[in-house]
């Protein structure tokens, strides 16, 4: 806007001599000479020829006033200075603030100043030109004072106006900085965790299109996910919709919330396995996956759990005496059928020490060589 009024204010300044130079150029109507009458002519009227106009005495420009043509210049030489002052100040405080060499609050000040400097010039230019034209009297005061009043405050508000862009837009940045930063930490966090991660976004309220995918991710599934990039989750697992996890991460991706599966079973002819998945919405259309291949700790706990079975079922079934304690201090943990049979003692697991001590006294290791 203000480079916009300061080219004005220069088409202005170089209106006038336009002007002068094009009416200087124009040709002039030859003047007519009227003829002289006699003293015994004198009372007789001067009849014009009908059909023709009357002679112009001058041209437009001599009708003007002198002091008028001559006031025109300097109005328009001070109006022309607000204006290139003003271009200069505005371009060199923009310059100031793309290259963060001035804070909101110098700018302000800086716009204020170039307001004041300027609206004082064109206020003074005007009071002269009105007292050169007659139309103001040498001592009244009434227009500097308004002009100024004015000048004050359109500083004011422009100064105001500016300084409250500024922060937003320093609060903008900075958001946007944080944003980045935040956004880099998360991607460090996916890049170097054991965990694999896939970030998918809803397109359309139904395509769940893949955008990321982190190292351990490949690790695990055992394939290459820069091939993956762009197609969508059935695409990627195309079994994974029987598990009914599509229709949860789409949900996800709209409404929020977190969603885990301790034991997922997907098998395709690429990837055979177990996973446990944590599913959650990272941003608005975007959900994270985060997964761990389970097989081999289910496998595991599978055989633990089959080797417990199978020792209980020879624990019970013995005919022995079989005794489980715990070594600290003797405490009676298990016993089976045969212990019960064998000693005649039910239920010894509820006496406060083992019956042996009762029975035979505590039995204490002996040194070798004895």
């Amino acid at each position: 806007m203000t480079r916009v009024f300061a080219v004005l204010m220069l088409l202005w300044m170089i209106k006038g001599p336009m002007a002068q130079a094009a009416e200087a150029a124009m040709p002039r109507p030859a003047e007519t000479e009227l003829p002289v009458a006699s003293q015994s002519d004198t009372s007789a009227p001067v009849m014009e020829q009908p059909g023709k106009a009357a002679p112009r005495r001058s041209s437009i420009m001599q009708g003007i006033p002198l002091a008028d043509k001559e006031s025109i210049g300097p109005l328009v030489s001070a109006l022309g200075l607000a204006a290139l002052a003003l271009l200069l100040g505005g371009a060199w405080l923009s310059t100031r603030i793309r290259n963060e060499e001035i804070t909101a609050t110098g700018a302000a000040w800086g716009a204020a100043g170039l307001t004041v400097g300027v609206g004082l010039m064109v206020t003074v230019g005007l009071s002269w030109e009105l007292q050169q034209r007659g139309l103001m009297a040498p001592g009244d005061a009434a227009l500097p004072l308004a002009g100024g009043t004015i000048t004050l405050l359109l500083a004011l508000y422009l100064s105001t106006l500016i300084a409250q862009h500024l922060r937003t837009q320093a609060i903008v940045a900075a958001g946007k900085v944080a944003l980045l930063e935040s956004e880099h930490q998360f991607r460090n966090i996916l890049k170097n965790a054991p965990l694999g991660f896939h970030l998918y976004r809803l397109e359309a309220n139904t395509r769940l299109v893949l955008t990321s995918a982190n190292p351990a991710a490949d690790v695990i599934l055992q394939r290459r996910h820069a091939e993956c990039l762009g197609q969508t989750l059935e695409q990627i697992f195309p079994t994974l919709n029987r598990s009914g996890l599509p229709k949860i991460y789409r949900r996800l991706a709209c409404e929020g919330g977190v969603h885990r599966s301790e034991a997922v079973e997907y098998r395709d002819p690429r990837i055979n396995g177990v996973f446990e998945i944590v599913a959650f919405q990272t941003m608005r259309s975007v959900v994270a996956v985060a997964f761990a291949d389970v097989t081999e700790r289910l496998r595991a706990e599978q055989a633990l759990r089959q080797s417990e079975e199978r020792f209980t079922n020879v624990f019970m079934s013995t005919p022995d005496m079989m005794v489980i304690w715990r070594q600290q201090d003797g405490l009676l943990l298990e016993v089976n059928p045969g212990f019960e049979a064998i000693t005649a003692i039910a239920e010894p697991k509820r006496w406060a020490a083992p019956p042996w001590i009762y029975g035979f006294g505590r039995i204490r290791p002996t040194r070798r060589g004895c």
